[in-house]
């Protein structure tokens, strides 16, 4: 395909390492690297407390749950943000509230 007759309203800009770092990816990825760490830290340091820190994290997902249903999302992305809440309850809520808020598009 000839270059030459695409029309653009911008150069595309170069995929690089500052992307990388500014982009939503990053925040997604170090969110679920605290999860895990936290998760190995409760279970290695905190090896007596590991029962409650169950309990609290299934209250948490609970609370999550019950703030979806009461949400006014449109039903599939509502059973969309329950499984990620259900599979990983502190990344999947951080998530939810960093897409809500839209910080990455108001800055």
């Amino acid at each position: 395909m000839e270059e030459n007759n695409v029309f653009r309203l911008a150069k595309p800009k170069k995929k690089g390492l500052l992307s990388l770092i500014f982009s939503r990816m990053l925040i997604i990825v170090l969110l679920l690297v605290v999860q895990v760490l936290l998760i190995v830290g409760f279970y290695v340091w905190l090896n007596d407390y590991l029962s409650w820190f169950s309990i609290v994290l299934a209250v948490f997902t609970l609370i999550m749950v019950i703030y979806l249903f009461n949400s006014d999302m449109d039903s599939t992305a509502m059973l969309t943000w329950m499984f990620i809440i259900a599979v990983l309850p502190i990344p999947g809520a951080a998530m939810l509230w960093f897409t809500k808020s839209n910080l990455g598009f108001r800055k």
